[in-house]
Formats: structure tokens, sequence, C-alpha cells
């Protein structure tokens, strides 16, 4: 089945999907999923969250602003790099990223280093520096964060290229479990 015939199929079943739904929050939260699903472009998902009352005195917005950052460093085609290949590594990539191309992993563990890990590349901090130092660098972890963040200062790398999440994103959104508009599962496109 091409693309083509995807889209014509899809379509109207998604225009069925939004006549049925009985509320405006409702046809609004399903737009926003579908333009985010199609786009990959965070805003849709930051304004969902502004529709939510449950959201309204939680701090999760800087964590969708740091997505919107990492969307518009990738249509811009630089390299982003994840600093900490590891749990928290992980949890970035799946976080993100539909839509992000993250070039690679950096890790200080020798271990790591020259294989992949996520599908991706693992670098040395030596090498981030010597071939990288144009890159976008996302410290994954917080237990280190600060460490990492002085020490790829002290590299010689500029702070504005290094980004990090302050807390677990997940943290943030786990209180809406099973309250969620639309999951990723159901409104993926084909």
């Amino acid at each position: 089945m091409t693309n083509g015939t995807l889209l014509k199929e899809f379509f109207p079943q998604a225009g069925k999907i939004y006549n049925s739904l009985l509320d405006e929050r409702s046809k609004k939260n399903f737009s926003l999923r579908m333009l985010f699903n199609l786009t990959s472009d965070w805003k849709y998902i930051k304004e969902m969250v502004s529709l939510v009352p449950e959201f309204k005195d939680k701090e999760i917005h800087p964590h969708i602003e740091l997505c919107i950052q990492l969307g518009n460093y990738a249509s811009e085609n630089r390299k982003l790099i994840i600093y900490g290949a590891g749990v928290w590594g992980k949890r970035i990539v799946d976080l993100s990223l539909k839509g992000i191309n993250w070039y690679s992993f950096c890790d200080k563990d020798k271990e790591k280093q020259n294989k992949t890990f996520c599908n991706l590349p693992v670098i040395s901090p030596e090498e981030l520096m010597i071939n990288h130092k144009d890159a976008i660098v996302v410290i994954a972890g917080f237990k280190y964060k600060d460490e990492i963040y002085q020490e790829l200062i002290s590299m010689g790398f500029s702070s504005k290229r290094i980004l990090s999440f302050d807390s677990d994103p997940y943290s943030k959104t786990n209180f809406l479990e099973n309250k969620q508009y639309f999951d990723s599962d159901i409104m993926l496109c084909v």
C-alpha cells in the first residue's frame, strides 16, 4: 500500500473520529495530537498540555520547552549528542523524541565507547571536543549533571551548546496515568 493510499484512507477515518467527539476540548486535543504526530513539532504538545486543568500547577513546561528547542535544532540539522549512555540517555531518546535524529551518545566509561547504545555510536568526551565542538549536547542524568556540565565547560565547550532536563520528565506527568487523551500507540500514522 502506498503512502498516498494510506493518507486517503487515514484522513477520512480521522475526520470521522473528530466528528464523533462531543466536546470542544476533546476535538482540540485530538487535533493537536494529530498535528504533533504528523509534524513532530512539540509546540502542539505544549498547547495540548495547556488545555489540561491537572497540569495548571505542575512544572512540566520546561521539559516541553526543551523538546521544542531540540526540535528547532533538529530542523536546522544541528548535530545532537546525548552525554550519558545509560538509563537516562535511553529515556531522552524515548521521550524525544519523535522527529529528533540523534547523532551519538558520549560517555566517559571506556567500556561503552566505540560501541552502540540505542542504535547510536558512543563516543568519548575527547572525541566530542575534537570532532564535535559545534554539536548540541544534552546531559542525560541528574546525579552527575553539574559535574558533567562543569567538565564540558572546562574543556572549552560553550554553555550555549549544553542542555539538560532539570528533573525526570516522566515524574512530572505520571500523576495523569490513564487520564491521557489519545495515546501515541493509538494515534500513530502508519
